[in-house]
């Protein structure tokens, strides 16, 4: 029986950033042999073949979803979801062999690090390494796709996933009028003549956001996350724990106008050198912070968590909207689970 089948793309691909589904690759075997499939000229996230069974009898199905995942070294393919069925075809029927809840992406972890090439590509970090991104003296370098460089230092990461709305309609407004990038760098010790440190060594922080309205900060001071303000993450260890262990994991905010931060928000103890500006610029505005990096645990050659996040409010009250360097559309878990953070390193 020559039999049309369709298969749509999983509803979890279906919105990832940076990645259209033209990208995605579909492998479809009937009792283990290949069927030449193709992507619809019609009908969105829909791939479209004839598939030649024995009819009234059992056929093994199988579909696997992966992708080229290009880094600035090599070019991987990555398997991302894979689903097998035992179905049965009857005479002239068309059958849509697989459901959204079957596949399996759990099998699909690339660096053995235990988070699923799919949700790694899904929260914007590195599928193919355990570290998101080193920091150096020049700069933040991801160790995924290749970022534009950038004069400030090296290299600019994205803040464009869009982690949380007000309300339905404000996704489209807000998605368009709020976009930030981050990057950092390793600031060396400065002494004085006498050989005394004047500056211990630490992190350098910028964060540049365009918002079409900012600087509204009339929240009190508990609902800090309800303003314009930007939030950095810190897992000193890279514990990656579910909940905050109370020594190494930290959460500070900062206001957009820069007045009356106090800026940890969750942590064992203010860090004594941590040291911010904020500054309004016409198209939004900018974060500069200074984390001296043995403060909050972090040390030369071990993996650390780091995560940015920024709050957009644009009309007073509770926060519109939320975007997150590392998490995945929609969902908001930063602020409680550091497992959630990003991955870096300084080398």
């Amino acid at each position: 029986s020559n039999t049309p089948a369709t298969l749509t793309l999983p509803d979890r691909m279906r919105n990832i950033r940076a990645v259209q589904s033209e990208a995605f690759q579909l492998r479809l075997e009937v009792n283990n042999v290949p069927v030449e499939i193709s992507q619809s000229d019609v009908e969105p996230f829909t791939w479209v073949a004839v598939v030649n069974v024995p009819v009234d009898r059992n056929s093994s199905v199988s579909a696997e979803w992966s992708i080229n995942y290009e880094t600035s070294a090599q070019n991987y393919n990555l398997m991302l979801a894979q689903q097998q069925r035992v179905v049965t075809v009857r005479n002239n029927a068309v059958e849509v062999f697989f459901s959204q809840g079957g596949y399996n992406i759990n099998a699909h972890d690339f660096d053995d690090d235990g988070y699923p090439n799919l949700d790694e590509i899904i929260e914007g970090r590195s599928p193919v390494a355990l570290v998101d991104g080193y920091i150096d003296n020049s700069g933040i370098y991801s160790t995924g796709a290749t970022v534009p460089a950038s004069p400030e230092c090296g290299s600019e990461l994205p803040i464009a996933t869009q982690v949380q709305f007000a309300t339905a309609e404000q996704t489209a407004i807000n998605s368009q009028d709020l976009t930030a990038w981050w990057c950092a760098r390793l600031i060396p010790e400065e002494q004085n003549l006498a050989g005394e440190i004047v500056s211990p060594e630490g992190i350098e922080i910028q964060v540049v956001v365009q918002d079409d309205v900012a600087g509204l900060t009339d929240s009190d001071a508990n609902r800090k996350y309800d303003d314009d303000s930007v939030e950095i993450f810190i897992d000193g260890n890279n514990s990656k724990g579910n909940t905050y262990d109370g020594q190494d994991d930290y959460q500070f905010i900062f206001l957009a106008d820069g007045d009356n931060n106090s800026p940890m928000t969750k942590g064992r103890a203010l860090p004594p050198g941590l040291q911010s500006t904020t500054a309004l610029t016409p198209s939004g505005y900018q974060l500069t912070v200074f984390l001296p990096h043995e403060e909050v645990g972090i040390q030369h050659g071990q993996p650390f968590g780091i995560n940015v996040e920024v709050n957009d409010d644009d009309d007073g009250g509770s926060r519109d909207d939320k975007a997150s360097w590392v998490a995945e559309k929609g969902i908001d878990l930063s602020w409680v689970q550091p497992r959630k953070f990003g991955t870096s390193q300084i080398p």
